[in-house]
């Protein structure tokens, strides 16, 4: 599992990426998923934590719409530049498989 963060992760298999809340199951001592949603792309997988994790911020308050707004960004630049890191990542990745083969 990638613990994105504190509360929500991915799991990736063979077919999708699948996030949720982490809950630790006690019985097994290992860490599950709840409110899953399925995707075909790690960045798909990571706006939707990212969306969670902006509404979480702002369903604890009562706020005006103007600090609504100022919290939905701070969460939104955080998980852009994490984003716009994994991309990099993945087209050096590609780019070096390409010269390889």
């Amino acid at each position: 599992m990638i613990k994105v963060t504190d509360k929500y992760g991915i799991e990736v298999s063979n077919n999708c990426y699948t996030t949720g809340k982490i809950v630790h199951n006690k019985k097994q001592d290992t860490d599950i998923l709840i409110n899953a949603r399925y995707f075909t792309k790690i960045i798909q997988a990571i706006s939707d934590i990212t969306e969670r994790v902006a509404k979480d911020k702002i369903s604890k308050k009562d706020i005006n719409l103007e600090e609504a707004l100022k919290e939905i960004k701070t969460v939104y630049n955080n998980f852009s530049n994490k984003i716009e890191q994994l991309e990099k990542t993945l087209k050096n990745d590609f780019e070096r498989k390409d010269k390889n083969v």
